[in-house]
């Protein structure tokens, strides 16, 4: 791979489904981010899995179902309320060309009421990150899962980015929460 793509050519987006009607927003939301991101992206497979439990968990079953099949390159967990940042894939992969040996990419979310999630090593917890602001190298997560509970996304984060060699982007390159409103969104 030349200099300017991402090593292993691929990131692999992983969306638990509860909220099918989001999905032309998703789609639409990955699309304009591989745009920008362009040729130094390689490789996007969108991984769609339906949680048939629509639980409360963030169908965190489903997302370790998924990721244990995956056995190369990078890992995006977006979730199904939420859309991709149109910048978000050109970043991560300028911040990997200038640092191959990286192992994740922390980026600042903004919440639905306007406040941001920093991207901060010592923020990296229960109810202090969400899984949708880390982009992970496939091997840097292992073996590790997430819990099975609400702020199950900060005890995985927690344990997988421990001794790894992680930026903090101090952008706001993710979005929680975009598509969660008291309207269906429809295609």
């Amino acid at each position: 791979w030349a200099r300017n793509r991402v090593p292993a050519g691929i990131v692999h987006v992983v969306t638990a489904l509860t909220r099918p009607w989001n999905l032309p927003a998703l789609a639409a939301s990955l699309h304009e981010a591989s745009l920008r991101a362009g040729p130094a992206l390689g490789q996007l497979s969108w991984h769609v899995r339906p949680d048939p439990t629509g639980a409360a968990v963030g169908g965190q079953a489903v997302k370790n179902q998924v990721v244990a099949g995956i056995t190369d390159g990078w890992v995006l967990v977006l979730d199904d309320d939420t859309t991709c940042h149109p910048d978000l894939l050109r970043r991560v992969c300028e911040t990997v060309a200038e640092d191959p040996d990286l192992d994740a990419v922390v980026v600042c979310q903004e919440r639905p009421d306007g406040s941001v999630l920093p991207a901060e090593a010592d923020r990296v917890g229960p109810g202090t990150i969400d899984i949708g602001q880390v982009v992970l190298r496939r091997r840097t997560i292992g073996a590790w899962r997430i819990p099975e509970s609400y702020d199950g996304d900060g005890h995985f984060l927690r344990s997988v980015l421990a001794g790894r060699h992680v930026r903090y982007l101090d952008e706001v390159l993710a979005v929680y929460n975009a598509l969660r409103g008291g309207d269906r969104v429809e295609a």
